[in-house]
């Protein structure tokens, strides 16, 4: 099963524009995504999805630097990027991870795709509903969900989100979602605010003194041993399941 790895981002993010290549601690935000999950058992094929947009060249040279290829498309109808990715590659499905996610955890992107490689499935993810912090989001579909999806949603917000025509659907498909043992999903570990990139950079800082890959669980000892860095940025509330375009 050929299953294709898509970095969802754009430089010209609503909240906080050029995020994407944002310097967290010497390293920008894309990269840090990239190198997290890299070490996966599972992620093989990687696509950049970025839009047409000329603000969005910076990303497509990123990704000729890094040895990935990149697809641009549209600004608004994010869908129709994921539906070619398939087309041209010819993928039985594709993994969804967002370029504000710097502290994604390869060991969660594999419990993710273990879970859709078991079959029986249309789309495998850990948000619905969420037990991973936000910014640890992970969701597979199947090429056919997605294609399905491209023929059948009608609205601007069903082509915004790859994700919604699916999830508002349960009848069509079928979906599994992967819980954490702790439920975690109170912490905010997305880039989208200064005060996340705040509190992204003390936990980058932390991770960093062992040299060792810092995984959820140190994480969150990290955020449990210094409980007032949660509340940096505790007042931006948790997108429910729809990440906004890029």
């Amino acid at each position: 099963m050929k299953i294709v790895t898509v970095i969802q981002s754009r430089m010209n993010s609503r909240r906080l524009p050029g995020k994407a290549l944002l310097d967290l601690r010497g390293t920008s935000a894309l990269q840090r995504v990239l190198e997290r999950i890299k070490p996966s058992k599972y992620v093989q094929e990687i696509y950049l999805a970025t839009t047409a947009d000329p603000s969005d060249d910076i990303l497509e040279q990123w990704a000729a630097k890094n040895g990935i290829k990149c697809y641009r498309g549209s600004t608004t109808d994010v869908l129709s990027s994921y539906y070619q990715i398939i087309k041209k590659t010819g993928a039985d499905g594709v993994v969804r991870i967002t370029g504000d996610c710097p502290l994604i955890d390869y060991e969660i992107i594999d419990k993710v795709f273990e879970a859709f490689l078991a079959g029986d499935c249309d789309c495998a993810t850990n948000t619905t509903p969420p037990t991973f912090p936000d910014g640890l989001d992970v969701e597979i579909f199947s090429s056919k969900a997605i294609e399905k999806s491209q023929q059948e949603a009608k609205s601007d917000f069903e082509k915004e989100h790859i994700n919604v025509y699916i999830y508002q659907n349960p009848g069509i498909f079928k979906i599994k979602n992967v819980t954490n043992e702790e439920n975690l999903s109170a912490y905010r570990l997305t880039l989208d605010t200064p005060e996340d990139k705040k509190l992204l950079e003390s936990l980058i800082g932390e991770c960093e003194k062992s040299g060792k890959y810092c995984h959820l669980k140190e994480i969150a000892e990290i955020l449990k041993n210094n409980p007032s860095w949660s509340d940096i940025n505790a007042k931006h509330e948790r997108n429910q399941g729809y990440k906004i375009g890029y």
